[in-house]
């Protein structure tokens, strides 16, 4: 009894669309007046005061009202993407409400913050976060 043998096709090998190759580390051409990535973050206190962050200033920061706030960072976010959530900056309950951010009138380095009681649109004081993130 003779026994056969089968060969499997050749096949051409599939291109590794991967850049870096697995394994490789990147090597970004970085223009050096880019400023890259920046991921920058604050959680802010009622009254104002920095809880904790990174790339957040204490002299930037500041409660200019009723649920009004500015935040200021330690670098230029013009051309940034902001977020604001509400809520506790530490151990609480969350407190319904509603948050708006956008760029700060007069300070590139800032944001400004109002926040409203999510039950009848008044403003309130409440902590929050701030993330700001800047791209290529």
């Amino acid at each position: 009894m003779a026994a056969a043998l089968f060969a499997a096709p050749l096949q051409a090998a599939e291109p590794n669309l991967n850049t870096p190759p697995p394994g490789a580390r990147a090597q970004p051409n970085v223009d050096p007046t880019d400023l890259g990535m920046a991921l920058m973050s604050a959680a802010i206190n009622a009254d104002g005061t920095i809880a904790r962050g990174e790339g957040v200033i204490a002299t930037g920061t500041t409660k200019l009202g009723l649920g009004v706030y500015e935040v200021g960072f330690d670098r230029d976010i013009t051309r940034c993407a902001y977020a604001v959530t509400v809520g506790e900056s530490s151990i609480g309950s969350a407190t319904p409400a509603a948050a708006g951010v956008t760029r700060r009138s007069g300070n590139d380095n800032g944001v400004f913050i109002q926040i409203d009681n999510a039950i009848d649109g008044t403003n309130v004081d409440r902590d929050f976060f701030v993330l700001v993130y800047c791209g290529r």
